[in-house]
């Protein structure tokens, strides 16, 4: 039952359109309405792209489009863009019930031409392709996806330069000028702290080439091959001391591991993972305006060989292991009869205070035995895949692991060598930190 007066009453059914009339009803009277609905059949209309993502469009149509949409059957005007690639535009018939259409777009292309000074300098492009970083050396001309693209240009003796560009359709010419560096080899760099203090004392590294790993040894050092560092670098003299780190964890607030003896202010820090030693020297670069980082495999190896090529930069005989570093030997034994070590002797049992060995011909302390020391890479089993720029083998991997290098006080002859590698996810007594300066 319902109240006299005007009403207004609409009935409509799946595929066939909604049909409204207004009626006026008399007290008392009844009324009898009837409906012509005509039919209005739909269709709904699914469109899957490659690449994922891609924007769909209805031309001239007050139609937006959803994952799946219904929409009445007839032909439509569709467009399908996304940025770096060719749009399609195309007429689609939509057909009463499913509609199921693909459409593959091609990516649109640019010309990429780079001119250097000078002109034999390396040129590396990098861009992302299919949600990975794809890294490939520059050789002249080249056709490249439109959108983002990274440029490096180096040189031995020049400052690397970075461009990045956004790469149309109509192509684009970068040209770099690299700047000669003016640094001297062997100099010490000192940087001050924001409360007047020193950070690490670090000495320049050359630039230079050489060969990486070692052709006799297990797997995880093979295969050799050459690496170029294009420019120089500062390395620390010394492993980081815990004065050094304790200054980091009283100005942030963080934790210095409950087995570090802080009254030891000369010895290496340990007990750290690799995200303390990678947010050590994050934490230096903000307080210097430097950028501070770990060095990686490459960089590490190149230091300790210091233009040798041998297992140790200072010859092949490991009982000369006890002049340069703190190893496992027969004062280790002491303590640790069951363990077998070297027949040299050091004095030192655990680790010591750093500088306490001769350097190695680029002024650095410590590179073998002491502590271990993190390193940027990710614990990869072998240099298959890894660059041969001295950079780090890490980009598009979730690492579990870190490598470390140049043994410690516990370690023999073998991984106190200059190509021994070994990786850790954890912290412990014998991994502590030595840092790069970028110049």
């Amino acid at each position: 039952m319902t109240g006299s007066g005007p009403h207004v009453i609409a009935m409509g059914q799946t595929e066939r359109r909604i049909v409204e009339e207004t009626v006026t009803l008399n007290a008392g009277a009844n009324l009898e309405v009837n409906f012509n609905l005509n039919i209005d059949p739909h269709g709904s209309v699914t469109i899957t792209t490659t690449p994922r993502n891609a924007k769909i469009e209805f031309v001239n149509e007050e139609i937006v489009y959803q994952p799946q949409v219904r929409v009445p059957i007839g032909e439509y005007a569709i467009r399908v863009s996304k940025p770096g690639y060719v749009s399609q535009e195309f007429r689609y018939a939509v057909r009463y019930g499913d509609n199921l259409h693909d459409v593959k777009l091609q990516r649109e292309f640019g010309q990429l031409r780079v001119i250097s000074h000078p002109a034999e300098a390396d040129i590396e492009v990098s861009y992302t392709e299919g949600g990975r970083t794809v890294r490939k050396p520059y050789t002249g001309e080249v056709s490249l996806p439109v959108g983002k693209v990274d440029v490096r240009a180096r040189a031995i003796g020049y400052r690397t330069a970075f461009r990045t560009v956004s790469l149309a359709n109509t192509g684009v010419t970068l040209r770099f000028n690299l700047t000669p560096m003016q640094v001297s080899a062997g100099d010490i760099v000192q940087d001050r702290l924001q409360d007047g203090t020193k950070g690490p004392a670090m000495v320049i590294i050359p630039a230079g080439r050489f060969l990486m790993g070692n052709a006799q040894g297990p797997v995880s050092e093979k295969p050799v091959r050459e690496v170029v560092l294009t420019q120089p670098f500062a390395i620390s003299v010394y492993e980081v001391t815990v004065a050094d780190y304790l200054k980091f964890t009283h100005a942030t607030g963080g934790v210095v591991h409950e087995k570090v003896d802080q009254k030891k202010l000369d010895h290496p820090i340990a007990y750290v993972t690799f995200k303390q030693a990678a947010a050590y020297a994050d934490w230096l670069s903000e307080q210097t305006g430097q950028r501070y980082r770990l060095a990686s495999e490459a960089e590490w190896e190149y230091v300790a060989r210091a233009g040798t090529s041998g297992p140790y930069f200072f010859g092949e005989n490991p009982e000369d292991l006890c002049e340069y570093a703190n190893v496992a030997d027969k004062t280790t034994r002491q303590k640790f009869r069951e363990w077998e070590t070297l027949s040299c002797e050091d004095g030192l049992i655990r680790p010591g205070p750093v500088g306490t060995y001769k350097p190695n011909p680029f002024g650095v302390y410590d590179i073998y035995g002491n502590v271990s020391e993190w390193v940027l890479d990710c614990g990869m089993p072998e240099y298959a895949n890894a660059p041969v720029d001295g950079s780090a083998a890490r980009e598009g991997l979730g690492c579990d692991t870190h490598g470390v290098r140049g043994g410690s006080w516990d370690s023999l002859a073998l991984e106190a060598s200059s190509a021994y590698r070994n990786t850790a996810g954890r912290l412990n007594d014998d991994r502590g930190i030595r840092l790069l300066r970028e110049l």
